[in-house]
């Protein structure tokens, strides 16, 4: 049947190929950048919640927030000092002054920052990651850096 086209037959349709594939890809790539979009204003949101506080519990303990910033951007959380975890989570009213952590309040701003995730899976994940942190004789920087590394563990595996 192609034999039986024109040149200029061949030619037009193979323009019509060429601008399907294109208004494909375009489609595509629409696609893809909403949702780097979407992962960029929530992490914009997360960022401006929580500098201010890291700042400040940065200043603290003497910590230089770029590096703070810069260990969180590369997942590099054992770089961080647990006493300054500690300080964010007790100024964020997730963990009291004996060092419990308050479950529902951590369930509250992981859901904040956890969009796309399930609520159960979040509960999930938190009440498991702070029972981990209860066996094991840490000082309250010890459990806090514990507990922010088996969180961001988890978000991890489940893709989160």
């Amino acid at each position: 049947m192609l034999h039986s086209l024109s040149w200029k037959g061949e030619a037009s349709l193979f323009n019509k190929m060429l601008r399907i594939s294109f208004l494909l890809l375009v489609a595509v790539c629409m696609v893809a950048l909403r949702k780097v979009h979407a992962e960029s204003d929530e992490e914009k949101e997360i960022h401006e919640a929580l500098v201010p506080i890291i700042a400040e519990c940065s200043k603290e303990h003497g910590a230089k927030v770029e590096e703070v910033m810069e260990s969180k951007k590369n997942k590099d959380y054992e770089a961080i000092d647990g006493c300054l975890i500690e300080c964010v989570y007790k100024k964020m009213g997730m963990m009291d002054d004996e060092g419990a952590f308050i479950v529902e309040k951590l369930v509250e701003n992981a859901k904040q920052f956890m969009k796309e995730a399930d609520s159960e899976k979040i509960e999930e994940i938190v009440k498991h990651c702070t029972s981990e942190t209860e066996k094991t004789p840490e000082d309250k920087c010890g459990k806090s850096k514990m507990l922010l590394a088996c969180m961001m563990e988890q978000k991890e595996a489940l893709h989160l």
